[in-house]
């Protein structure tokens, strides 16, 4: 038999159902919910971007020290001078870096003035946004929804699943990217105890440890106010604005197998994309 996540457990949010009353509290969700930063019109640079951020950010560049050169990244990064100088560009508008003709481009900042960059062209970009960043557990439990419920967790009615509520952070920046809630199926409630304590994203550890493969993921964003108890630990302003971003993970078969919920303050993250046409002609239906 699984597992069974052990205390502390999030605020109760109604009367589990009569076979889960002992196992299950509820999972405290106040208020709204945001997300992470993307840039799939060039998913590339900005994926570079990210990963000098972090290097950033851990201290592998300090503050008044020069970035490799642009000839040095285009090597290191398997990429072109114009790729290399756009990802600096990025840097440079986030306020972490100087770029000096004929003397570099220079650490200023180990702190990222503008939001988290995360690159998008595919599903398998859209599992890897977390990519650099680490999580902290803050409490972890069960949460139902029940017919009626104010404000239900985003799980099937009547069901208890596995809650856990995290940090998302990228290294060396005090202020969190995102408070996540992440919602397990109750077949997978052997992983609630390491959900924060890999480096591997939930999902990956489902299809590890389960065999399962994750074939759909339907996302919803929208804005919102941050609760107190999100603000505080995001180091944010009760009532500020946020975005919310929940994501629905689906195996093979079309079962739900994970639903994450996640809150990102004003400023430090955002989500940008670019369509483009499938062939030629109109978008949409037929010409008549």
């Amino acid at each position: 038999m699984p597992d069974q996540p052990a205390s502390p457990r999030p605020r109760r949010r109604g009367q589990p159902p009569p076979d889960a009353r002992e196992r299950a509290a509820g999972a405290r969700r106040s208020g709204a919910r945001a997300t992470p930063t993307i840039a799939a019109d060039e998913p590339r640079y900005a994926r570079i971007a990210n990963q000098l951020i972090a290097a950033i950010a851990s201290g592998r560049y300090r503050v008044g020290s020069l970035l490799p050169t642009e000839h040095e990244l285009c090597e290191q990064f398997d990429s072109s001078r114009f790729t290399i100088r756009e990802a600096l560009r990025l840097l440079a508008e986030g306020g972490m870096v100087s770029r000096r003709p004929r003397a570099g481009t220079v650490v200023i900042s180990s702190i990222q003035r503008e939001p988290y960059l995360q690159a998008l062209d595919s599903i398998d970009d859209l599992l890897q946004y977390a990519s650099g960043t680490r999580l902290r557990l803050l409490e972890r439990g069960w949460a139902t929804h029940e017919p009626g419920q104010a404000d239900p967790p985003p799980i099937p009615a009547g069901e208890a699943w596995v809650f856990a509520r995290l940090i998302r952070h990228l290294p060396g920046n005090p202020h969190p990217v995102c408070v996540t809630r992440v919602y397990l199926s109750p077949a997978f409630a052997s992983l609630a105890r390491r959900i924060a304590s890999q480096a591997v994203p939930v999902y990956r550890q489902i299809e590890a440890r389960f065999g399962v493969r994750v074939a759909r993921v339907e996302q919803q964003i929208s804005a919102c106010a941050l609760a107190r108890d999100d603000a505080s630990v995001l180091l944010a302003r009760a009532g500020g604005p946020a975005l919310r971003i929940v994501r629905a993970y689906h195996g093979d078969d079309g079962r739900l197998l994970e639903v994450s919920d996640s809150l990102h303050p004003a400023g430090r993250f955002g989500y940008a994309m670019t369509i483009r046409r499938a062939g030629p002609g109109d978008l949409g239906g037929r010409r008549g």
